[in-house]
């Protein structure tokens, strides 16, 4: 069983290349790459939060935030962010693409 397979699923799963991310982490040693990994899913969560909040209308924050307390890991908080924001699911596809993008060119730097 690969990591990614391991994982919790994510209410954002069907947003990610998840062949990117294999090819971004492949890219370091394979001592690192477990903890590349852990960052790499906080990263995701902190900018797919903050992204949808910000798209979110105000009134939405709290429920959604309850909502992910305790069904982070279902696919249907995604439909409910839709439902609230229409085009939100490609937006955060969006930024999901440009943090994996800007954690590539830091991974090719060093």
């Amino acid at each position: 069983m690969s990591y990614l397979q391991s994982l919790t699923p994510t209410y954002y799963d069907t947003l990610v290349e998840w062949e990117l991310v294999e090819e971004l982490i492949s890219l370091l040693d394979e001592s690192e790459q477990t903890e590349a990994y852990q960052l790499l899913f906080k990263t995701l969560d902190h900018v797919v939060l903050e992204k949808a909040l910000h798209l979110l209308e105000e009134q939405h924050h709290q429920d959604f935030l309850d909502l992910l307390t305790h069904q982070h890991h279902e696919p249907f908080v995604l439909s409910w962010l839709e439902e609230r924001s229409e085009g939100i699911s490609h937006q955060l596809k969006i930024t999901i693409r440009e943090t994996k993008v800007e954690i590539k060119e830091l991974l090719i730097k060093e």
